[in-house]
């Protein structure tokens, strides 16, 4: 941060709400004074990252260029055959809201204009309420499928297919800005009723993810 003896500018930067933005992280845990060396911040990811070398469950871990061609990235959305997904993220505001202004992460922010910019239909992955409709007003939570067992996921995930395959007729693709966690249960189903999966922020991290919506949108 080209920072030299400013500790209480350091300690200002790990609180601030513009590294959480960033980094699209939140603290979870503040031990020792305000300003000093021995002060401990511990931070949670937010759960709409998608990290390189991520896993299906009972699979080994893969690369990108491992993945099928038809999800790695390929971006050839049509409005009318398109459906993008968007997950939730941890970060929103403190009172109820329509989904699309909930979330106030940068990731998710820029998710939401890259799949305004499509003029494809899209929705929101949530965690709670499942698939909901952007103008959809729902209260916050916290809650997050990161910190749910395989059983827990994969009945969440039944639950969105009962209100996604409807939505799915006369598209020909799916398009997710969604981590592992709020997909994985997700693409076997679709691609079993005839869609194409493209993932095309797959394998980059978070800051590869903000460029790549930043260009895309």
């Amino acid at each position: 941060m080209g920072l030299v003896d400013r500790m209480p500018a350091v300690c200002s930067v790990l609180d601030g709400k513009k590294l959480r933005d960033l980094a699209s992280v939140s603290i979870t845990h503040r031990h020792g004074p305000p300003n000093g060396a021995n002060v401990f911040v511990t931070y949670e990811l937010e759960a709409d990252q998608t990290l390189p070398g991520e896993t299906t469950p009972g699979c080994p871990p893969r690369r990108a260029s491992q993945m099928p061609a038809n999800r790695r990235g390929a971006l050839n959305i049509n409005p009318k055959t398109s459906l993008v997904l968007v997950s939730c993220v941890k970060s929103k505001l403190a009172r109820s809201a329509p989904a699309q202004d909930l979330y106030t992460s940068t990731l998710f922010t820029g998710g939401r204009s890259f799949a305004r910019s499509t003029g494809a239909p899209w929705y929101i992955l949530s965690a709670k309420y499942g698939l909901v409709h952007p103008d959809e007003v729902i209260v916050p939570y916290d809650y997050t499928l990161n910190r749910l067992g395989v059983a827990d996921r994969s009945a969440w995930a039944r639950d969105v297919l009962v209100d996604l395959l409807p939505k799915t007729k006369g598209c020909q693709t799916v398009v997710f800005l969604a981590g592992v966690r709020y997909r994985e249960f997700l693409i076997g189903p679709l691609e079993e009723n005839g869609l194409n999966v493209t993932i095309p922020m797959y394998g980059l991290s978070f800051g590869q993810q903000l460029a790549w919506l930043a260009e895309h949108t």
